[in-house]
């Protein structure tokens, strides 16, 4: 009888030996487990702070240095102004940074800013029934323009701007600071 005694104490340790060695096995799971979900969950907290920081910080493709514009008349800013065509000025951005530009156009959008400061974005795209499309970003101080108004504008071209619009689409468009703004017409006499 103590031999069946032993035997059975025998296959009851390693009966406990395997279970331990089961719940160990669990254990170690468990724990790989919970550090890979911890990690992905830092992932994700990580690229959401990066994500916000950068949708905070607008980027533009301009150079850091100021551009400063010399005391000219109207007639000279007038005269001295390229027009380029709105294509030439997205496919070779670069090549006009700092110069001073000429568009006509349709207001879409103004933001007002502090005082009489506005950013506007206008419409540059001619059609029958007026402007539509190719759009730049403008800095105009001044008096207050309504949306609809027809402009001609001369002004410095800083670069291309990018933006996320409302339905979070990344846009680029092109950024001029006015020199000149004048309203060919009122939004109100059309």
């Amino acid at each position: 009888m103590n031999d069946q005694k032993t035997f059975h104490d025998f296959y009851m340790e390693e009966k406990n030996k395997e279970e331990e060695e089961k719940k160990k096995k669990r254990k170690r799971k468990r724990k790989i487990a919970w550090t890979v979900a911890g990690a992905i969950l830092t992932f994700f907290v990580f690229m959401m702070v990066v994500g916000y920081i950068a949708s905070t910080n607008p980027k533009h493709d301009r150079p850091k240095t100021t551009i400063t514009t010399l005391s000219l008349t109207s007639e000279e800013i007038k005269a001295s102004a390229k027009t380029i065509t709105y294509d030439e000025l997205m496919r070779n951005s670069k090549n006009y940074v700092g110069e001073t530009i000429y568009f006509k156009g349709e207001v879409a959008q103004v933001i007002q800013g502090r005082e009489n400061n506005f950013d506007i974005r206008v419409y540059t795209k001619s059609s029958f029934s007026g402007f539509l499309g190719d759009d730049i970003y403008v800095s105009y101080k001044g008096e207050r323009i309504l949306e609809d108004d027809i402009i001609e504008l001369w002004g410095t071209y800083r670069g291309l701007m990018s933006y996320e619009t409302i339905f979070g689409a990344k846009r680029t468009i092109p950024q001029i600071d006015s020199l000149i703004l004048e309203v060919v017409q009122k939004a109100g006499e059309r």
